[in-house]
């Protein structure tokens, strides 16, 4: 019943980056159509293109559930690492000042081992706002996984500090201090 409605709202607005974006989800999510959702992220950044959310969203899609997806462009294979980091970045032209999109593109860096370049953007990141709850937990984390535990613990306590009612940063913290 819900395809229905979101394939109408598709076809009434064909330029509806939203629609589209809404429909991809649900097939992402509801339907488990990976093929269908990437047809449409695809179509919903080509038409909202400044869309840094939007971006971000497809990255992740790209990132965790479609991670065996490639494709061949110039010549060469492209998997959905690469496809997903171009996203990330997209989203970081779109909206530069916005220290989340910084934050996602250092996480996925760290991720794929590109830790110097996942330090940079936690650095620009932090640069933006050095009081941001969500930059200083997830900059923890990564001090964490590189073993500077003193750096994790003060941006433990930092992120802890700038928002005291932050489940997730009050459990990693929980979880650094019983492995020390």
């Amino acid at each position: 019943m819900a395809e229905h409605y979101y394939q109408m709202a598709i076809t009434c607005d064909a330029s509806n980056g939203e629609a589209l974006s809404a429909y991809a989800h649900f097939l992402h999510e509801k339907k488990k159509d990976y093929p269908g959702a990437l047809k449409h992220y695809r179509m919903a950044v080509e038409r909202c293109y400044e869309d840094a959310e939007l971006h971000s969203e497809f990255a992740e899609f790209l990132m965790e559930s479609y991670p065996e997806y490639r494709e061949m462009r110039e010549g060469e294979w492209q998997d959905s690492k690469k496809l997903a980091e171009e996203q990330l970045v997209q989203a970081i032209e779109c909206s530069p000042s916005e220290p989340t999109y910084y934050v996602q593109l250092a996480n996925f860096l760290a991720e794929v081992g590109r830790k110097k370049e996942a330090f940079k953007m936690f650095q620009k990141a932090l640069g933006m706002d050095e009081g941001n709850a969500d930059t200083l937990g997830h900059y923890a984390s990564f001090l964490e996984t590189r073993k500077d535990y003193d750096g994790a613990e003060q941006m433990f306590l930092r992120a802890i500090r700038a928002d005291k009612r932050n489940a997730v940063f009050l459990y990693n913290y929980a979880l650094f201090l019983q492995d020390r």
